[in-house]
C-alpha cells in the first residue's frame, strides 16, 4: 500500500498491479481516516443547525458534481474499475492534503487574533463561519482535484 507517493500508485493502477486484497486494503484505511474525520467533528464545540446545514449542502453539491467529473476522468460508462481507482487514490491524497491544510490552518488561526482585533463578538462568530465554511470546501476541492489529475493520468499513455 502506498500512504503517500500517489505517483507509484497511479502507475500500480494504471498497470493494473494492484491486488483485491490491494483494494480491499485502501477502502479500510481509507474508511479509518474517514471515521477519524467523524470523530473530529465530534470533538470540536458545536456549531448551529444552519452552519451545519450550510456546510452540508455544501459538500454533497461538491460530492455530486466532483465524483461526476472524476467519472467521466476515468473513462465514463466505458471506464475501468472507478470505485477502485477512488478509493486507492483518495488515502494518500488525503493524507497529503491534511498535511498540507492542517499546515495553513495553523498560520490562519495564528494570524487570526491580529485581523480580527477590533471585531465585536457578533462580526467575529460571522467571520469565523465564513472562514470555517470556506476552509471546508477548499479542501475538499483540493482533494476531489487532486483525485480528478490522478485518474486522468492513469488513463494517459505511459510515457517512456
Amino acid at each position: 500500500m502506498h500512504f503517500w507517493n500517489v505517483n507509484k500508485l497511479i502507475d500500480l493502477l494504471r498497470e493494473n498491479k494492484v491486488t483485491e486484497s490491494g483494494f480491499k486494503n485502501y477502502y479500510i484505511a481509507s474508511s479509518i481516516l474517514i471515521f477519524f474525520s467523524y470523530l473530529a467533528l465530534t470533538l470540536t464545540p458545536e456549531s448551529s443547525a444552519t452552519e451545519a446545514w450550510a456546510s452540508f449542502i455544501l459538500q454533497v453539491g461538491l460530492l455530486i458534481s466532483w465524483i461526476n467529473a472524476i467519472f467521466k476522468a476515468n473513462g465514463g460508462e466505458h471506464g475501468r474499475d472507478f470505485l477502485k481507482r477512488f478509493i486507492a487514490l483518495y488515502l494518500p491524497v488525503t493524507i497529503q492534503s491534511l498535511v498540507i491544510f492542517i499546515a495553513i490552518a495553523v498560520v490562519i488561526e495564528a494570524l487570526l487574533p491580529m485581523l480580527t482585533v477590533n471585531m465585536d463578538e457578533a462580526a467575529l462568530k460571522q467571520f469565523t463561519t465564513i472562514k470555517d465554511l470556506s476552509f471546508e470546501v477548499i479542501i475538499s476541492c483540493y482533494i476531489y482535484w487532486r483525485i480528478f489529475k490522478a485518474i486522468k493520468r492513469i488513463n494517459q499513455p505511459q510515457q517512456s
